[in-house]
Parts: structure tokens; C-alpha cells; sequence
């Protein structure tokens, strides 16, 4: 996927980096950066989704409790 996406020009390093690593050097820190960005991206949205999903069922969990107790 990486080759198509780019079709033969990928990204590069630029600033201080530009032009001193080998190529191939580049495209595996590029490669390694993209793949700690995901798994970063896939934990924060993990985390808030399981936040969300955990309050949602104490909120449930506390109004089908008063009603139970109402119900006595």
C-alpha cells in the first residue's frame, strides 16, 4: 500500500535531516512514525470510547437501581 499510495516519490525527511540519511533509512523512520501515530490514534480513541462505554453503564446501571428501590 505504501509504494502505491506514494507511486514512486514517498515522503522525505526536510529541515536538518534533508538529504543526510539513505533513502531507505528515510522511508523506514517515515514508515515507523506512521505506525506510532496509528497505534497512538487507536489507543486515544479506545480510551474515550471505553470511558464513554463505562459512564454510560453506571448511569444505566444507578437509574435501574432507583428504580428498583422505588418499586419496594
Amino acid at each position: 500500500m505504501w509504494s502505491r499510495r506514494w507511486d514512486g516519490d514517498p515522503p522525505r525527511l526536510g529541515g536538518n535531516l534533508e538529504g543526510r540519511l539513505s533513502t531507505g533509512t528515510e522511508e523506514i523512520i517515515m514508515r515507523g512514525a506512521t505506525t506510532l501515530g496509528s497505534l497512538f490514534t487507536g489507543l486515544a480513541v479506545g480510551t474515550i470510547c471505553g470511558v464513554i462505554a463505562w459512564a454510560a453503564a453506571r448511569l444505566i446501571n444507578r437509574q435501574a437501581g432507583t428504580r428498583k428501590s422505588d418499586a419496594h
